[in-house]
């Protein structure tokens, strides 16, 4: 996701946060899988960007306030 090109980020983003949800979903304690999401979300913040917005419901309903 961090080293992706930069007209394939968001593509790359969005599969990392599915995979990151996936493993939330299995463990929600999961502290690297938490820590990755708000890396992935802060770099969209950044750019004033949002992931798609099947990502988004994931999100909140896991807990995350996106």
């Amino acid at each position: 996701v961090y080293q992706a090109d930069p007209s394939s980020m968001r593509e790359s983003a969005n599969k990392g946060l599915r995979e990151f949800i996936s493993v939330l979903e299995l463990n929600r304690n999961n502290e690297k899988a938490i820590s990755e999401i708000q890396n992935i979300m802060n770099i969209y913040s950044s750019l004033n960007r949002s992931p798609e917005e099947d990502i988004l419901e994931d999100l909140r309903a896991l807990g995350f306030n996106y």
